[in-house]
């Protein structure tokens, strides 16, 4: 199945890593959109980018919330780190989401999650931006909800292991996580 994919950029901004991902999506014939949540500005250092994030405050849901708007029905939203908790945002937020993919990060929702729509998460052991608690939690959210979760934890401590223009990356995980990711938007909506 064909799907409208929006995928969110890290804190490290819209890279060419990110519009790598969006390129291979779509050459699986999805329709992806690549917000730019950051006015063009890009890092290379998470605390660059973490202070873009406080500057931006709640301009950052405005901007992400105006990135969805006029999109159709059943979009799914995807991420990495900050933008799978952008992601997740939109999907407790926006009517209508069809799933969540949610990479480098288990951003749990504040609210609860939406009936049914199930989420894909990928991260490392031991990644140092998820907290203890916060797979239980999710888990627990979407059983709640009657959601499918699809859980992918990979060896390692990274964060960004997925971002080739980061120091963390990891090929070998990156492209199972791309398979994966591939994979999951082929069964959704069957």
């Amino acid at each position: 199945m064909i799907h409208d994919v929006v995928l969110f950029h890290s804190v490290l901004g819209r890279r060419p890593s990110v519009l790598q991902w969006a390129e291979d999506l779509r050459a699986a014939g999805h329709r992806v959109h690549t917000p730019d949540l950051f006015d063009g500005e890009t890092y290379d250092d998470i605390d660059d980018g973490m202070r873009k994030v406080e500057a931006l405050g709640a301009g950052l849901r405005e901007r992400t919330l105006a990135a969805v708007a006029g999109l159709p029905p059943g979009i799914v939203v995807a991420g990495f780190s900050m933008g799978a908790a952008v992601a997740v945002d939109v999907a407790t937020l926006v009517p209508g989401v069809r799933a969540a993919v949610l990479m480098n990060s288990v951003p749990v929702p504040d609210g609860p999650w939406p009936d049914g729509v199930p989420a894909q998460l990928h991260f490392t052991e031991g990644d140092p931006w998820v907290g203890p608690t916060d797979l239980e939690r999710f888990r627990a959210a979407a059983e709640r909800a009657g959601a499918a979760l699809d859980v992918h934890v990979y060896p390692g401590g990274k964060h960004m292991f997925g971002d080739a223009a980061y120091p963390e990356y990891e090929p070998e995980l990156a492209e199972l996580m791309r398979v994966r990711v591939l994979d999951f938007l082929a069964r959704i909506g069957e």
